[in-house]
């Protein structure tokens, strides 16, 4: 019974000491949301992929940000490779014509002035 006491004080001693190096040594939600964004653009080492999911793991905040970012990065993503897949636009020679007109009476309405 004494053994079991000892046992239980000290996980509480060291649960104590973790949750008190974790609170000293976690990242702020600052440092979190940069090192989410380099995460999109580069592998981080092994430490940052650490301090990264266990803040993750006890900050909602932080991981709904990496869920939005996920999500706005596979959007453009997608929208870049939709953009470059298409066939450049280009205009008619009448509107060619009209662009041409308004930026001549423009630059003379500039110059009379």
């Amino acid at each position: 019974m004494a053994r079991q006491a000892s046992t239980v004080n000290i996980i509480r001693r060291l649960a104590a000491t973790l949750r008190l190096c974790f609170e000293k040594c976690a990242p702020t939600c600052r440092q979190v949301t940069s090192l989410v964004s380099r995460s999109l653009d580069e592998k981080l080492s092994f430490r940052h992929r650490l301090v990264l999911g266990a803040h993750l793991l006890v900050c909602g905040a932080c991981r709904l940000f990496r869920r939005q970012l996920r999500l706005l990065s596979t959007f453009l993503q997608r929208q870049s490779a939709a953009l470059s897949s298409r066939q450049a636009v280009s205009l008619s020679p009448a509107a060619r014509e009209r662009i041409k007109r308004a930026l001549r009476r423009e630059s003379e309405r500039l110059t009379d002035s």
